[in-house]
């Protein structure tokens, strides 16, 4: 806006005065703050500095020996000019100088020869067709011996008289890898769960093994009692694998952490036919029930734990924080066993009372035995009829009764015919006198 307002002075004074007006002093000193504005304005223009970074830098901590180490990160440049030279490598930082090894690629400028000044191994140098960009680069690095190695990425910036313009300083972007021979497998359960590796058991809990690369077996157990009342379930290994028995592909120091849940017991305690007992994990909710009544005359009280009712109802539910035995109790129904005996009573009074109204149901009295056993003796001593065959003789002699006619007898309650030295009744089982 103030070049603007120079110009439009400039213009105004020219109309007004004509030509002569440009040698007046005004004029000159408009013209003097017109030249000073458009100096100040053309130090405005950006002037961009030669800038180069690393980014994105990815490597492997840990690696096996005789193993390729891939190093890769991203070179961030601008402010050069076409011709430029962009080197980029990996420092070692111990021996002071460029670490052993050989570029892999470069995205997308590829890799060209680096000047032989720089002697680069592990680097990468390529001409700018570019003012600014970025490049991704890779380097495998050898290394021959176990061993943790410092390293560095760096990135320099050269013009064409191979002046260094702008150069990443190493310290910036300093790593460290470790050379094993041996990769460590850590496997972390809970304290009463072995793991079994390569067929072998372990210990429990936190297991740490020095293995070869290459593939490994892991395996640990689905179930592991505790005790009575507490186990442990296998649920899913930290990095969300369900299998217990998994094979691993060792290239690197790895932890595997086995995730159980702990379950407990309900144990159920009753007369009658209880529903719910059982295994249940930890902070769930367990129901469990009871028939109303378990037996004709008994009737449902509680549920008690340690003595504390837990419920009155026959259907409960509980927390399973910790094992828990709950017991059903049980008590007498009062009112049906009172009516039950009552109805006992009616039935025995009932009897007796009756019983002497209805002959079925009274006594035999001692009376009526007797008329009983004399109608049987009389029908015993009653003349026999023999047939017309016999003889007139024969008739006209006397019966005489057998032996065992004379040393029978009779009971004296039934009328039955009883043995002379029987001491009771074979028919109606009375004890005779």
């Amino acid at each position: 806006m103030v070049i603007s307002y120079v110009i439009l002075i400039v213009i105004r004074e020219y109309r007004e005065n004509g030509h002569p007006a440009l040698a007046s002093l005004r004029a000159r000193f408009l013209l003097l703050a017109l030249i000073l504005s458009l100096s100040g304005s053309c130090l405005l223009v950006p002037v961009y500095a030669q800038t180069v970074s690393v980014s994105n830098l990815q490597y492997s901590s840990t690696s096996i020996l005789g193993k390729q180490v891939t190093v890769s990160f991203t070179v961030n440049y601008q402010g050069a000019t076409v011709g430029y030279l962009l080197l980029a490598a990996v420092w070692d930082v111990a021996a002071n100088t460029f670490a052993s090894g050989s570029a892999v690629s470069s995205d997308p400028v590829g890799c060209q020869q680096a000047p032989a000044s720089y002697s680069l191994t592990a680097g990468c140098g390529y001409v700018l067709s570019n003012l600014q960009g970025s490049d991704v680069v890779s380097f495998a690095l050898r290394i021959a011996s176990v061993g943790t190695y410092r390293f560095s990425a760096v990135a320099v910036l050269e013009d064409a008289q191979s002046k260094v313009l702008a150069f990443t300083p190493y310290s910036d972007n300093e790593f460290s890898i470790s050379i094993v021979d041996k990769f460590t497998l850590t496997v972390s359960t809970p304290s009463q769960v072995s793991v079994t590796v390569d067929g072998v058991q372990e210990g429990t809990g936190f297991t740490s093994l020095k293995l070869l690369p290459g593939s490994h077996a892991i395996s640990v157990p689905a179930m592991v009692q505790v005790d009575n009342s507490t186990r442990l379930r296998f649920d899913h290994w930290e990095d969300g694998s369900t299998d217990m028995t998994r094979t691993l592909d060792l290239q690197d120091d790895t932890t595997l952490t086995a995730n159980y849940i702990t379950q407990y017991r309900l144990n159920l305690v009753s007369q009658g036919n209880a529903t719910g007992s059982g295994w249940y994990d930890s902070g769930t909710i367990a129901s469990f029930s009871v028939p109303s009544r378990s037996q004709v005359i008994w009737v449902f009280q509680g549920w008690y734990e340690v003595g504390s009712l837990v419920t009155s109802s026959n259907n409960g539910s509980i927390t399973m924080d910790a094992p828990h035995t709950l017991v059903a109790r049980w008590g007498l129904d009062y009112i049906l066993l009172v009516g039950v005996i009552g109805v006992l009573v009616g039935i025995a009074v009932g009897l007796a009372y009756f019983g002497k109204k209805l002959p079925f149901l009274a006594k035999p009295s001692r009376k009526r035995a007797r008329r009983k056993q004399a109608k049987r003796t009389q029908a015993f001593s009653e003349p026999i009829i023999e047939d017309t065959a016999v003889s007139k003789t024969a008739t006209q002699e006397t019966v005489k009764p057998s032996a065992d006619e004379k040393a029978a007898m009779f009971c004296t309650q039934c009328g039955a015919k009883i043995l002379r030295d029987s001491k009771f009744c074979k028919e109606c089982g009375a004890k005779l006198q």
